[in-house]
């Protein structure tokens, strides 16, 4: 049997496109009205969520639902609903909220919490021990570090 070959300025049909739509959208029915992340970031900054509580349910519903649309299908630890139930994530969520530093308002709180999260979790639930900055740290050998033969030179002088 003789197989098709693709050839190479061939287009997939318009058929075979609407079939691909249908079996996998882009984005689950249920995030469909969800903001694009700019577009979040920017409506997260302008509002006053620390004085605002309405702000603050709208700022801490959309971190919920991006976390979920962003997270729910990643492998190991950025997937927080593998090993956490909702009430723990949004109660984290509300943490990150409350202690957001002031050094990272140039991200904003949206962007903070997304991209802390994770990390948060993970370390709560055992699943990173410690910081991978520290374990690459780790690898290069200290300069302050007292060897036997540097003792030996600096006490003979």
């Amino acid at each position: 049997m003789q197989m098709r070959q693709a050839r190479k300025g061939s287009e997939v049909s318009g058929t075979t496109l609407e079939i691909a739509r249908k079996v996998h959208p882009r984005r689950y029915k249920r995030f469909k009205d969800l903001r694009s992340l700019e577009d979040a970031s920017a409506w997260a900054k302008k509002l006053d969520w620390r004085g605002n509580p309405y702000d603050r349910f709208l700022l801490r519903r959309e971190i919920l639902r991006h976390l979920e649309e962003l997270f729910v299908h990643e492998p190991g630890y950025r997937n927080v609903f593998r090993y956490a139930s909702r009430q723990e994530i949004a109660a984290e969520v509300d943490l990150l909220m409350d202690k957001f530093p002031k050094k990272f308002e140039k991200w904003g709180v949206f962007n903070y919490v997304l991209m802390r999260m994770p990390f948060h979790m993970a370390f709560k639930h055992g699943l990173v021990r410690h910081s991978r900055l520290q374990e690459a740290l780790g690898r290069f050998p200290s300069q302050k570090r007292n060897t036997k033969d540097s003792r030996t030179k600096e006490s003979s002088q």
